[in-house]
Parts: structure tokens; sequence; C-alpha cells
């Protein structure tokens, strides 16, 4: 009789780690970043910085990044986005300019499944450029970014993104971004991220902080 009441509690514990869930993403936090790339003013209109049509920027990009997101109701969020680096013009990364940019952005996140959260937000975004041909050249515009965010376990999270972005100076561009999170302590988290677009190649990581109840270990 002990040896059966023993061997239900096993089979009800195996039960219930078996079938417990994998919480999704967290949508609060704050997050530290420095990223690095290949960024010229790319895919740009005709007249605007080029040469019979065509981008004659060819630049990188490093600085840090500081983002901040709140989410709202069961599955809506706001974002803000700050951003502030070198930006260099020619191989020789001889003419040094400062670029800082602004973004605001809404969205909503409905699950997919008890781990993975399809996305879609519209962004508005505001960058400057200092010292851009001894003048500041000022840029706004916006988009739209869709993907998915997904808990592989409790400690790792994958991402991947798909986004749309038309400013004052720059045509139609498309970006695919990848990205990925560790957790390595409560609401601690290590990050990484790629974007791949037409005119820009940039990498970049950063350490993030779940605000509230987020506790994935």
């Amino acid at each position: 009789m002990k040896a059966t009441k023993i061997a239900s509690a096993v089979a009800v514990a195996a039960f219930a780690v078996s079938g417990a869930a994998i919480a999704g993403p967290g949508w609060t936090f704050v997050e530290v970043g420095y990223g690095y790339g290949d960024n010229d003013m790319g895919n740009i209109g005709p007249g605007v910085g080029s040469n019979n049509g065509n981008s004659v920027y060819e630049d990188g990009t490093k600085g840090y990044t500081l983002d901040g997101s709140l989410s709202f109701g069961s599955m809506y969020h706001v974002a803000l986005q700050y951003a502030k680096g070198d930006y260099y013009e020619g191989p020789t990364w001889l003419s040094e300019s400062e670029r800082k940019s602004y973004s605001g952005i809404v969205g909503i996140h409905p699950a997919v499944t008890d781990a993975t959260d399809l996305v879609l937000e519209l962004n508005y975004t505001k960058t400057e450029y200092s010292g851009f041909a001894e003048d500041t050249l000022k840029d706004t515009g916006g988009g739209i970014r869709t993907g998915l965010r997904s808990m592989l376990s409790d400690t790792v999270e994958a991402n991947a993104f798909i986004g749309i972005q038309k400013t004052d100076y720059k045509d139609v561009e498309v970006a695919a971004e990848l990205g990925g999170a560790w957790s390595f302590a409560a609401n601690w988290a290590l990050t990484a991220d790629a974007k791949i677009g037409e005119s820009e190649t940039q990498i970049g990581a950063g350490i993030r902080w779940y605000l509230g109840q987020y506790n994935n270990l």
C-alpha cells in the first residue's frame, strides 16, 4: 500500500513537470547595449547625398543604445529607444560624425502559444547627424515591424523580425532581424542581435533588466 502511494505521488509529479508550460517572454524591461556595423546613408532618394542617384556614403557605425519597454493590458506594449554613437564616412574611417536617434514604439503581442508571442509594432524615429558635411542633418520617419518572440526554455529566448522603414531622406527599406536573450539571474538577461538591411548590417549585445514580477529562474 505504501509503495502504491509513493508510485502514485511520483506519477503525479512527473505529469506536473511534463505538462508545465514555459512562460512567455517578458515585455517590461530596461536594456543597455552596444552595437557595431556597416551602415551607409543607404537607399537614399536621387539627388540627396548621391551621385547620379547612387549613394556615395559607405560608412561604419558604433555606439550605445538605451531601450525601455512597458507592457499593459494582456497584449499591448509601448517602448522608447535612444541610440548615440559615431558615424564614419569612407573606408578609412577618417571623417567622423555623431549620430543620435530617438524612437517611439507602440505594439501588440498576442500569444501564439504559452511560450511564443506574435509581435506587430509601429514606430516613429528621429535621427540627427552632427558634423555631417560640417552641418547637422535631421531625418525623421516611421515604419512597421512584425515577428515572433519565443522562450525556448525558462532561460533562453529567440526572436526574429522583419521591418519596413521610410524616412525623409531614405526610400522604403526592408530589414531582417535575429536575436536572443539568456537569463543568467533573476530578472537579468544578456542579449544579442543582428540586423541585415538593404543598406546596413549591424550586430549588438546588451544587458536587460526585467521589471515587475517577471522572474524566469
